[in-house]
């Protein structure tokens, strides 16, 4: 049984892998998921890089040293929230069909998968712990041709793993197996469910959850700490107890923990901070949900071989029995705000327990209980309830030897144990054919409760990391940290009753001290690129280069301008700030030098259709109006046969969206009126509209309310002028070039599942512009020096580099990882000693920026490149650490 975290080594620094790894390991999980990046590995076409942050053969390496199996996720295309999802800038092309056999993009692909997949084989069972290998992702539509081509290339090179998909039902039951990817809002756990017994009756076997929620990522302008608001730690409980009471036999947590967004590899609209709320977050810090975790994940070994022997659900009750030989564990989940009693169990409020009976130890049996079982470790039974919770334990076959804080009685041929849970730790030692300890533990000592290689140790203790007989390493937070040994030792105060050994540490912290020792100011580089006359996509223009582009030209006369930039631009007016924002930006300018700073970001991650960077239209003069479409005629590329449950289907979603749409254009028959289009289940959904210009006028088409998941194209005259997804949570904007007379608009929306077919694509208004500016000085904008000595907060009114020195001490046993945050009304790339480590927008939810520690030093330098969105910006810049803990090497 494959318990699983997902961790990426492209967000994580090298001289960090292994402290994750062992977190997610100290968690009860045994296995890693982890995507390979292409794009993060050929840069340019036909070279690739594993050195350094980049070697996964190291990566692979140190998850085998800690005994995690390995599930392998090699693309071509992986999602993630990364630039392209994956896919090399350099791929980009208006011609390009991506995730499809396509030669604009199979062969490229084929050629990443002969390089990443013989480094996966090197480490395949049985010589390493890769146990799955996924090929593509998230492929929800089909395209058989492509995956059977993927399988087949997999085979060829050498791999003997189990091949996988993630959601594709429409090659489940071939050489794949296809798994689940569940993100459901908290507590509905009906669609879990629903999606987990879907499986069961198309695929059988267990169930196989490839991405459950561990959270969520973060995008710019909506609130830390994800776009979807918090996720409670006790859901996260709820899903893995429902996973597990199924049967599940793969269960992976995308993410467990999630890491950093470094330099501009993060998708469009994604966060620097890709921390997830997940278990293990950004800085690596155990989070509650971690804690949640492990008091689920020792179970697993009681599911491995386990049958369902019965289910019941009743207005967010769920039961099920799992039977193991004579064994029974109850799954009781209570997704309601109230209490459920049941018998002498009592479940609390959106809470969860695993209830043992027949639990038979060293020739004793737990018959009966109303506490939760967390494991049994060397002949020992732990339970664990809340603290204050009267409890009950009927054991068959053995005798009380001893007892703590535990009352016991005989009930014709058993024994009832019986009590309240304790803050800390209770139970008995009983004889059976050797000695059982039955401790009762408290949720919180269980949920901290750390299991090494030889023995078990509960405890309230931050983290335990490693340990033997004779030490342990503790982790601990300020306070009094508590742990028990289930020996006798020369520490601490031994218990005979249960022949085990507490010890008590009170922890005092010592805060880290950072010091600015130095702070400068100083403009910024700009290096000339070309001169344009034709306003072309950065891609088109073959520069491939995340970062600030600048369009300088002349404004002729003062008046609105107006532009579409993707994404980030902000305007410079005869060296003044005049404004800012995302994608149409429209502003009054004085005539003379007019400057555009455009920020290229990444591209997004669905990887279906290309995209391009850069400013989309020329800067605009004289806007005239704006006309409002609201007449729309019909038109339909009905999919519904090409995608039926069950069965398999050629049906390539990318090459619909890239070619067929505008292919079938001049195919489609018109209609007045939606009920005309019949009902389809999946469908193109061609809109047209008309306006009449009388005069020739440059045009912006913007569209808001549109349906953000689907997948749009937009014909003017029958040009194609735009082919992407909605701009969520900015206006869908589109340059529609020079225009005159009649103009036809088309929109065509590729919709599956389809209940209704909505009257319009959106709402659809279309800005008039009297004129444009056709050349322009391109550039890029980097870092400059910083010579001139300033203090904080400083203030700005121009693209400025600024340059902080400073210190870090802090006792060698003291873990402190550390954040920088900004504020102020600017825009600003921050990078630690040389390495871009943050993206800051004004206005923007993330203002902390983390600091991984094996990119610090003695010294340290943290460079600002700031461009103000208003005249006199402050700058300011503070320093502090998330958590601080105490590294203990404990002698026993």
């Amino acid at each position: 049984m494959l318990l699983c975290g997902e961790m990426h080594y492209f967000r994580v620094p090298r001289g960090l892998w292994e402290d994750r790894l062992l977190k997610i390991k100290r968690a009860g999980l045994n296995c890693l998921n982890t995507y390979f990046a292409w794009n993060y590995h050929e840069v340019e076409p036909g070279v690739f890089d594993f050195s350094g942050e980049k070697d996964v053969d190291v990566y692979l390496s140190k998850a085998e040293e800690l005994g995690l199996k390995i599930i392998a996720r090699v693309g071509p295309y992986i999602c993630s929230e990364w630039d392209n999802g994956g896919h090399p800038d350099w791929l980009l092309s208006r011609g390009l069909v991506p995730r499809s056999l396509d030669s604009s993009y199979w062969p490229y692909a084929e050629r990443w998968l002969r390089v990443i997949l013989p480094i996966v084989v090197k480490h395949q069972e049985p010589n390493g712990g890769v146990d799955i290998v996924q090929l593509e992702n998230e492929y929800f539509w089909g395209d058989a041709p492509l995956h059977m081509k993927l399988a087949e290339l997999a085979r060829q090179v050498g791999v003997t793993a189990k091949l996988y998909t993630n959601v594709n039902r429409y090659v489940r039951n071939t050489v794949y197996t296809d798994a689940l990817d569940l993100y459901p809002s908290p507590w509905d756990l009906n669609s879990v469910i629903w999606s987990i017994k879907d499986l069961l009756e198309t695929q059988g076997g267990r169930p196989k959850i490839l991405e459950y929620e561990g959270g969520w990522f973060s995008v710019i302008h909506r609130p830390l700490p994800t776009s979807r608001g918090s996720f409670p730690p006790d859901w996260t409980r709820i899903l893995l107890a429902t996973a597990l009471a199924y049967g599940s036999d793969v269960v992976s947590f995308y993410m467990f923990h999630g890491g950093t967004n470094f330099g501009y590899w993060t998708g469009r609209w994604i966060t620097t901070t890709y921390d997830y709320e997940a278990s293990i977050r950004e800085w690596g810090e155990l989070s509650e949900r971690y804690y949640k975790v492990k008091l689920i994940t020792p179970l697993a070994e009681f599911i491995d071989g386990s049958e369902t022997e019965g289910e019941s659900y009743d207005n967010g009750k769920l039961l099920v029995i799992r039977r193991k030989g004579d064994l029974r564990l109850k799954f009781y989940i209570n997704n309601t705000e109230t209490d459920w009693i049941d018998g002498d169990v009592k479940v609390p409020a959106r809470g969860v327990k695993v209830i043992p009976s027949n639990l038979s130890v060293k020739g004793a049996t737990i018959s009966e209980t109303n506490l939760s079982l967390l494991t049994v470790r060397d002949g020992d039974v732990l339970l664990y309830g809340n603290a204050g919770e009267e409890f009950k334990i009927r054991l068959k076959g053995g005798l009380v030897k001893s007892c703590l804080g535990v009352e016991y009685r005989t009930e014709g041929d058993s024994i009832v144990l019986s009590g309240k849970v304790p803050g800390e730790l209770n139970g008995c030692l009983i004889e059976g054919k050797g000695n059982v300890r039955v401790l009762i533990l408290s949720e919180l000592f269980a949920s901290r409760t750390w299991i090494m290689n030889d023995y078990y140790v509960p405890s309230n203790v931050y983290l335990i990391r490693d340990g033997n007989y004779n030490s342990l390493l503790i982790e601990a937070k300020e306070g009094v940290n508590v742990l028990y040994l289930p020996f006798k030792s020369s520490k601490g105060r031994y218990i005979p009753e249960l022949d085990l050994t507490r010890i008590e540490l009170n922890v005092n912290v010592e805060q880290p001290n950072v010091s600015i020792t130095q702070v400068t100011k100083g403009s910024v580089s700009i290096k000339p690129i070309l001169k344009i006359s034709d306003i072309k996509p950065l891609e088109e223009l073959g520069l491939f280069k995340h970062g600030l582009y600048i369009y300088d030209t002349k404004l002729n006369a003062s008046g609105l301008i107006g532009f579409i930039a993707h994404d980030y631009a902000a305007v410079i007016n005869n060296g003044r700030v005049t404004a800012n924002g995302f994608i149409y930006i429209k502003t009054n300018a004085n005539a003379g030098d007019l400057r555009i700073v455009v920020e290229s970001t990444g591209h997004p991650n669905d990887g279906t259709i290309p995209f391009f960077t850069g400013l989309q239209s020329p800067v605009l003069i004289n806007q005239v109006g704006s006309i409002k479409v609201d007449s729309w005629e019909y038109g339909i590329l009905d999919l519904s046969s090409r995608l039926k449950p069950g069965i398999a289907t050629n049906y390539s979603h990318t090459m619909v969206i890239n070619k067929e749409i505008k292919e079938y254009l001049p195919k489609v028959k018109w209609v007045k009126s939606i009920s005309d289009l019949g009902k389809p289940n999946n469908a193109v959904i061609y809109y047209r509209g008309r306006i009449h210009l009388n005069e020739a006028r440059h045009v912006i088409l913007r569209i808001s309310k549109a349906d953000q998941w689907a997948a749009m194209v937009i014909f003017i005259n029958g040009e194609e002028v735009y082919r992407g997804h909605g701009d969520e949570p900015f206006e869908t904007t589109v340059y529609g070039g020079l225009r005159s007379g009649d103009v036809e608009v088309v929109i065509a929306l590729l919709r599956y599942g389809i209940k209704e077919i909505n009257s319009t694509p959106g709402n659809v208004e279309i800005d008039l512009w009297g004129g444009i500016i056709n050349d322009y000085s391109l550039s890029i904008m980097e870092l400059g020096e910083a010579r001139d000595s300033v203090k904080l907060p400083l203030i700005i009114s121009e693209p400025s580099t600024i340059k902080l020195k400073f210190t870090v001490n802090k006792p060698s046993d003291t873990n402190a990882p550390l954040n920088v945050e900004l504020s102020g009304r600017i825009h600003a790339l921050i990078y630690l000693n040389g390495i871009l480590i943050g993206r800051y927008y004004p206005g923007d939810s993330q203002s902390m920026f983390y600091l991984p520690e094996p990119y610090l030093s003695e010294e340290n330098e943290l460079t600002i490149l700031a461009t103000p969105v208003e005249s006199n910006a402050t700058v300011n810049v503070t320093f502090k650490p998330y958590m601080v803990t105490r590294i203990i090497n404990l002698t026993l």
